[in-house]
């Protein structure tokens, strides 16, 4: 039982002592934080992501913010670093910038479920981290 607590403690020194920056000026100053913007951005590239296009009269464009994050492993050690380039939606105005918005979405309900059968069958749980995921639905706004 002390292992177990000594191990939280350090786990918890190891996330205390790690920040992850809140701007890109802060995260282009470490060699990690612009591999992971470098990895994000070639990802993104590389899946076709987005077309340049002239941008209609009228229309303002929308921003992108650089957000990061640090995943640990299950030993509470640093696994790796991960840059995501973020749309800034919250400019955009329903019925004048979209028609219509769907996000998919987990309910705590179904995850519950899905808890209850691996426990009822006695199956095992195997967590995974998508790298990259990407909608493959045509977007005309």
């Amino acid at each position: 039982m002390r292992q177990r607590q000594r191990d939280n403690l350090t786990l918890m020194a190891c996330i205390q002592n790690t920040q992850e920056p809140s701007t890109f000026e802060e995260a282009e100053e470490e060699k990690f934080w612009k591999e992971a913007m470098d990895e994000e951005y070639t990802s993104l590239i590389k899946n076709n992501t987005w077309n340049l296009v002239e941008l209609l009269k009228g229309k303002k464009p929308i921003g992108v913010k650089w957000v990061y994050k640090i995943k640990y492993n299950s030993e509470g050690e640093i696994g790796r670093y991960k840059g995501r380039l973020v749309e800034k939606c919250y400019v955009q105005k329903e019925r004048i910038d979209y028609d219509k918005n769907f996000v998919p979405i987990t309910k705590i309900y179904t995850i519950r479920m899905v808890f209850s059968l691996v426990t009822i069958k006695d199956w095992t749980i195997h967590q995974m981290d998508v790298k990259f995921a990407f909608l493959q639905g045509e977007i005309n706004e």
